[in-house]
């Protein structure tokens, strides 16, 4: 599970890396979406072996279906440049 993924360029790596499966998320607006989508497409010759999907996801939102969801890693990486997002992020 990336955190804030923006680009994807962190779980696009561990997707590389060989894990089994990586789910990118952001809650930034629609073209980021859309560009960490388009990076997942760019880089499927090298990341085949894994399921890589994008979702969205609001920090602090606990209604959302990932919240159930287990991962093994959860990574972050420079993935909220606001104060007061910290205490959501950190629920």
């Amino acid at each position: 599970l990336e955190l804030g993924c923006g680009t994807g360029v962190c779980g696009l790596y561990a997707a590389g890396l060989g894990a089994s499966r990586v789910m990118l998320t952001d809650g930034g607006p629609p073209a980021l979406e859309e560009l960490a989508q388009r990076n997942i497409e760019r880089n499927r010759q090298h990341t085949s072996s894994c399921a890589v999907s994008f979702g969205r996801l609001r920090w602090g939102d606990e209604r959302h279906a990932l919240v159930s969801e287990r991962f093994d890693w959860v990574l972050a990486s420079d993935c909220t440049y606001s104060r007061d997002s910290h205490d959501a992020l950190a629920t």
